[in-house]
């Protein structure tokens, strides 16, 4: 329920399907929720030609430079411990996904919840992605 909660705030800012490419697989074997293109503005790009095509390791066609990729990963409540921190397994997605060439962004139950209104979550993981962006080019 959660994920697909998720996926109604993120396609408020990446519309599917030219804007997000869902459940990509990596050559690393690392499963990502959604893949999404962004420009050097963090604005999103479509992604049909730079996405990652089912059963392969790399994408059609190289991205523009400037551009970055992003992982998003969501994380249930019951994906998380007990002190709030993530599990090994979404620490290893996470880093895997560096090692892939992404810029990791983690949403969890904490990040956003259904008694959030429609905007507020949209705003915040629209920070959240601006955030992940920029530490990502320093």
């Amino acid at each position: 329920e959660f994920k697909k909660f998720a996926f109604e705030t993120l396609s408020t800012l990446f519309p599917p399907p030219r804007f997000v490419n869902e459940d990509v697989v990596t050559g690393h074997g690392v499963t990502i929720d959604a893949e999404v293109v962004v420009d050097s503005n963090i604005k999103p790009m479509q992604i049909g030609r730079f996405a990652t095509k089912f059963g392969e390791t790399k994408p059609t066609e190289n991205i523009p430079v400037g551009a970055k990729r992003v992982a998003i990963f969501l994380s249930p409540f019951q994906d998380g411990l007990m002190g709030g921190g993530m599990t090994g397994s979404t620490s290893l997605q996470i880093r895997l996904a560096e090692k892939s060439g992404y810029i990791p962004l983690l949403i969890d139950h904490r990040t956003i919840d259904n008694t959030m209104k429609t905007v507020s979550r949209v705003q915040k993981v629209d920070v959240l992605l601006k955030e992940a962006v920029n530490k990502a080019k320093s």
